[in-house]
């Protein structure tokens, strides 16, 4: 992957808002959230955003604020589970987009793999305080979207290259909008316009990819469900549950428990595997 000059006109990022709104759908319709932003740093160095706002975007990338450093890279401060808040007014970037773009109130879910990082951004507009309670209690259906989003963005990642920008401010000002409360028909509406159908694990250097029902069979399993329990869930006979994780722990070249959460946690995927939210 090759870094390259990229005019704000082309720029392939920008060129993906649309699709990122589209994915973004059911997060916007059922939550009080109006602003999503993507953004993976590698460990070399080199980095690639998608987002929601293309007018954010071109101006993110025409100051280059991507080369600025805002992120502790520590261990501690990128455990899967952590929550960035990143509504400080001291930092130069969020106090443009929120004195500039109407962007405030924000989060960012945090994914830790071997090569690089993920960031998830939620953002709402000033009005909204009432979303940091939607945040932490409903955490769970944050982090759903996130493996719902990689899913579904999982060509536009691999298309959107690291970039150099040029400079060439352009601001606008978005409009504020009324705060949403969310309810349980929220809830289940957003969770049936999220389906995870296959979710991709890396394993020994080897890409893997495996369906719903093996998923549901695998994280149930570790979360101490019997094979009878999950056969009822997912409405499976116990033999084929038994069957699905030995299959799996093979795919993994896993000999036992523990391997399989180290490899489920090496990709993110360990604390997803206890969201209540997963069976759904």
């Amino acid at each position: 992957m090759n870094t390259q000059l990229i005019t704000t006109d082309n720029h392939k990022s920008i060129n993906f808002t649309n699709d990122i709104v589209s994915i973004s759908k059911p997060l916007f319709e059922t939550t009080p959230i109006n602003f999503f932003n993507f953004i993976r740093i590698y460990f070399d160095g080199k980095r690639l955003s998608l987002g929601t706002r293309a007018d954010w975007l071109r101006h993110y990338f025409n100051n280059q604020y991507q080369n600025l450093t805002f992120y502790n890279n520590s261990d501690e401060c990128l455990d899967n589970k952590f929550l960035g808040h990143f509504t400080n007014p001291k930092n130069p970037v969020i106090n443009d987009a929120m004195q500039n773009f109407n962007i405030h109130n924000g989060l960012a879910l945090i994914q830790k793999h071997d090569d690089y990082v993920d960031y998830f951004h939620f953002a709402t507009s000033e009005k909204n305080q009432s979303i940091l309670n939607f945040y932490f209690n409903k955490y769970d259906l944050l982090e759903r979207f996130s493996f719902y989003f990689k899913e579904k963005a999982s060509d536009i990642i691999i298309e959107a290259e690291p970039y150099v920008p040029i400079k060439k401010p352009n601001l606008y000002d978005n409009k504020s909008v009324i705060p949403k409360n969310i309810d349980n028909d929220d809830i289940q509406k957003f969770i049936d316009n999220t389906t995870i159908n296959t979710i991709e694990i890396i394993a020994d250097g080897r890409i893997i990819h495996i369906n719903r029902t093996e998923y549901l069979s695998l994280f149930l399993t570790l979360r101490g469900y019997s094979s009878k329990e999950i056969s009822t869930i997912i409405n499976k006979s116990h033999r084929t549950i038994e069957t699905y994780f030995l299959q799996l722990k093979k795919k993994l070249k896993a000999h036992s428990r523990r391997e399989v959460i180290k490899i489920l946690d090496n990709n993110g995927l360990w604390n997803f595997a206890n969201n209540k939210y997963i069976t759904k």
